[in-house]
């Protein structure tokens, strides 16, 4: 039986899973107080991602979330899944926030883009599309039928020809369909359990 898209991961994915956890444990470990420790892990970290071929980072303090995120949103949902259920609580809710994030929307399989469009408000979604970058558009309008992604424009070229939006209608449809997007995960619709 051939593999979905989704499977077809490097034979290491189990050990990228195992660092961005390791990255988001020193991450906890920096709010509390081991700086120390996180600056030598961080130096690990580093070496590793760049072997894996990941973007490299020159900021001193590194962005420990965004490096597991980038990594983590690659992997199964199954071990995405195991991932999450061991971390503290509040980086298990800050990686999830980025899991699921509007911006989030071209790295989420075309499964859960589908359930994404199918929940969401229709004006919500046209408004939250507004001016977004092309991978994000192009990521909703390829999981929809060419009648819908048709009218999908019309939508938004009506409601920019309206004037009548703001920035912030804009910033607060984009925090509606990522509240969309993780009520989603949240009830098991995705991520490992709605692949069972």
């Amino acid at each position: 039986m051939d593999e979905s898209p989704e499977r077809s991961l490097p034979a290491d994915h189990h050990e990228a899973g195992l660092m961005a956890l390791r990255i988001l444990q020193v991450h906890a470990a920096h709010q509390k107080r081991a700086r120390a420790a996180q600056d030598k892990l961080s130096a690990e970290v580093r070496a590793h991602l760049q072997r894996m071929g990941a973007p490299e980072v020159d900021e001193s303090d590194w962005p420990a979330l965004e490096s597991a995120n980038s990594i983590v949103s690659a992997l199964p949902p199954d071990l995405q899944d195991k991932i999450l259920s061991k971390l503290p609580e509040p980086i298990r809710e800050q990686m999830v926030e980025l899991l699921f994030a509007f911006t989030a929307i071209p790295r989420q399989p075309a499964r859960a883009t589908q359930k994404l469009i199918q929940a969401t408000d229709k004006r919500a979604l046209a408004t939250a599309l507004i001016g977004c970058d092309p991978p994000i558009y192009h990521a909703i309008t390829a999981n929809m039928s060419r009648r819908a992604a048709t009218m999908l424009a019309e939508d938004i070229e009506s409601l920019v020809k309206a004037g009548e939006l703001s920035t912030r209608d804009v910033r607060e449809a984009r925090d509606e369909v990522s509240t969309v997007l993780y009520g989603l995960y949240e009830s098991g619709e995705l991520g490992a359990q709605a692949d069972e």
